[in-house]
């Protein structure tokens, strides 16, 4: 399970937002940077990302990337960016 799978508490969150790949990739498919980071965890095998939102207009966003895709290409663009750790990370929740 994905915890704060789009770095809502973390200070990750403007690099992953305002990050080229994502910006561009966003820009490719009429989405926006949070719609492609969830996307590409919704592609990830053994990964169950749940976003938290009490704002009906972020719901309604994370609800429209079910009729949206990545082609392999940007899976493959964001993987090169976005590699999985090889060890144990702490969570970024400050």
């Amino acid at each position: 399970m994905a915890y704060c799978p789009l770095a809502q508490a973390g200070r990750l969150r403007e690099n992953l937002l305002n990050h080229p790949a994502v910006v561009e990739v966003a820009q490719e498919i009429n989405g926006t940077p949070y719609q492609v980071l969830l996307l590409f965890l919704l592609a990830q095998s053994n990964v169950y990302p749940i976003p938290k939102s009490s704002n009906p207009d972020n719901m309604a966003s994370n609800l429209e990337v079910l009729e949206m895709t990545l082609s392999a290409e940007h899976l493959a663009y964001l993987e090169q960016h976005f590699p999985a750790p090889t060890y144990k990370m702490p969570l970024d929740i400050e």
